[in-house]
């Protein structure tokens, strides 16, 4: 799969920098999945944190990630050329500009890092059709590089607000999470979600 991954690579070159990753144990590292607009990611990127990578399946929410969160020409951007929706989404992207919002400093910087860096790549991907292995390759890093784990897969099959449907397709996503967290064994993870999750399946009637 990883062969057909770089030929992907090589076919979204107007979409990916060729700059290089380099040693970022210096700072403490993160990955986000399921990163939506990036609330996770700004708020440990401002903590001084380095972000290796984020996923996120929206491109909506991706775009919106990428404009704020990410650096054109420095940060880079994956997008699965085997979707359906492939043309739509890299038509959204463009060429890839981005506000470069996360460099500027805030006018109330009491939770600001003075050398924040941006997010080196962001997928975006179904996480259920990226390997683990592929998405830490793919980012130029090895799942020993990865500190902390963010992740808030969706939890409307879970949440007392909608029907708490068993069979949603979307109740899987919380599993995909947790087999990113065994295989990359991140020192913490967290994982956002409702309280519903813990009783699905589980009310009597």
């Amino acid at each position: 799969m990883l062969t057909a991954l770089t030929e992907q690579r090589r076919l979204l070159k107007p979409f990916i920098s060729d700059s290089q990753i380099t040693n970022v144990k210096r700072q403490p590292t993160f990955i986000d999945l399921f990163s939506g607009a990036g609330g996770f990611s700004l708020g440990l990127m401002q903590g001084g944190m380095k972000c290796l990578a984020a996923l996120e399946y929206s491109p909506m929410a991706a775009n919106t990630f990428w404009a704020n969160l990410c650096l054109k020409d420095w940060s880079h951007l994956w997008l699965d050329a085997n979707d359906e929706a492939f043309e739509k989404t890299a038509a959204m992207f463009g060429s890839g500009e981005t506000e470069n919002v996360i460099c500027e400093t805030p006018a109330d910087d009491w939770l600001y890092a003075p050398e924040i860096s941006p997010c080196m790549n962001l997928f975006c991907w179904d996480i259920t059709k990226l390997e683990p292995e592929d998405f830490c390759q793919l980012g130029g890093f090895e799942p020993k590089d990865v500190d902390v784990m963010v992740g808030g897969p969706p939890c409307q099959g879970f949440s007392y607000a909608g029907e708490r449907q068993m069979d949603d397709s979307r109740n899987q996503l919380a599993f995909r999470y947790l087999e990113y967290a065994k295989y990359i064994q991140p020192q913490f993870f967290i994982i956002e979600n409702v309280p519903g999750i813990l009783s699905l399946g589980k009310e009597k009637h």
